[in-house]
């Protein structure tokens, strides 16, 4: 409907006649729009008053006068106004990034619960469906690949680091991370994640490196990797410069030391035992709790740390954690229905920084003249273990 405006008069140029406003207001105008184009006529009839109503002599004209609604009756009686597009796609972004982010299946837009959530938040947007949002999911995959390949194609050199894990589900994987600066920032990017079959020979990591390298058209680069003997092997076999993490080497440098002290490895024994009790037994692990809350400022709700072989630093989390424990543990272990059960119970680069640490490191190792005995054995077995595993090779090639 197009409309000319004037300060008395207005013109319904696609209707079948003509309205004339002669008091000035625009209700002659809200009922036009509510017979002729549809508008919902629930409003409050008593806000609304006829007077006369007519044709003007000598024209085609209706003259319909009635006393002007009140603003909230007029809004009271109109929809909201659609979800505009870049409100919908913003919203669609973040739907996005919170199924990714936290691993969240797709099926969650068909959750009810999810879809009433939605509703509280803003009524006006509509989830998109599973499948739609798993071609969203998949067009912004693309997206992301093309530029991480523009990015890296402008970069004159690159690093990669590669290594292996599991899952809780017990399941192996093999992940291969790209590191770049663009635009004066470091920049981290997963080009790949394998699922391995089998052992995990030398030439299986090869062959999947060899096509993370050809997918991505990755120039030639060092690598990082873990100082495991198939890792090694495997970039022999691709001819590819690797160098060792130095973070490993530090954790196997302790790791061998304190098995090697038969002292400390008492400790870490008993340290071990005295957690899984905690872990598997749920009335002793509620007695730690109730002293906890009588005994402790802070540390209350804590759970004792098991060392893990494979996560660094993890046997001095437990020691440190059972030392701030330690007057509850105490105290659990005093109480005569639980004595026994006690008793037996990727953004800024680091590889500059190898040398300085391994030097700080071999000074911190020598025996002063006042240390204990076990202490003097342990710091023997960690220079010993350090000197073995700073390979020439490597050092030269931070040179």
């Amino acid at each position: 409907m197009a409309a000319s405006i004037a300060s008395t008069k207005c013109v319904a140029k696609h209707a079948l006649i003509n309205l004339v406003f002669y008091n000035g207001n625009t209700t002659n105008f809200k009922m036009h729009i509510e017979s002729e184009h549809s508008l919902p006529k629930d409003h409050n009839s008593s806000s609304v008053r006829p007077s006369t109503s007519g044709v003007k002599p000598g024209t085609s004209e209706t003259v319909i006068e009635h006393k002007q609604l009140t603003l909230p009756c007029l809004l009271g009686n109109t929809k909201s106004p659609k979800l505009g597009m870049e409100r919908k796609q913003n919203i669609d972004q973040a739907l996005m990034k919170l199924v990714v982010g936290k691993v969240l299946p797709p099926s969650l837009v068909e959750n009810q619960y999810f879809t009433d959530f939605t509703k509280n938040l803003e009524p006006r947007y509509k989830p998109p469906s599973r499948k739609t949002l798993m071609q969203s999911l998949s067009a912004k995959k693309e997206d992301i690949e093309q530029q991480i390949r523009n990015e890296i194609k402008q970069c004159t050199g690159l690093s990669l680091t590669h290594d292996g894990w599991t899952s809780s589900a017990t399941e192996s994987y093999n992940t291969a991370t790209v590191h770049y600066i663009h635009n004066w920032e470091l920049k981290s990017a997963v080009l790949n994640t394998v699922k391995m079959e089998g052992s995990h020979t030398s030439e299986k990591i090869s062959e999947s490196v060899l096509e993370t390298k050809t997918k991505w058209q990755l120039p030639d680069c060092i690598a990082t990797t873990d100082n495991a003997a198939n890792e090694k092997k495997a970039f022999a076999l691709l001819n590819m410069p690797r160098f060792g993490c130095y973070g490993h080497r530090i954790n196997l440098v302790v790791k061998n030391s304190l098995t090697g002290s038969n002292e400390v490895s008492r400790i870490l024994g008993k340290a071990r035992r005295l957690v899984t009790l905690f872990h598997t037994s749920s009335s002793v692990n509620d007695k730690l709790i109730e002293k906890q809350k009588l005994l402790l400022t802070k540390g209350v709700g804590h759970k004792l740390i098991a060392d893990v072989s494979t996560r660094w630093n993890s046997s001095l989390a437990m020691l440190e954690r059972i030392l701030e424990q330690l007057p509850a543990l105490m105290a659990v272990a005093t109480d005569k229905s639980k004595a026994t059960e006690v008793v037996c119970a990727e953004k800024v680069p680091t590889i500059n920084k190898v040398i300085p640490v391994v030097l700080k490191l071999q000074m911190g190792l020598k025996e002063n003249t006042d240390d204990p005995a076990i202490i003097k054995s342990l710091k023997r077995k960690m220079a010993k273990q350090l000197e073995i595993r700073s390979e020439i090779e490597d050092l030269a090639l931070l040179g």
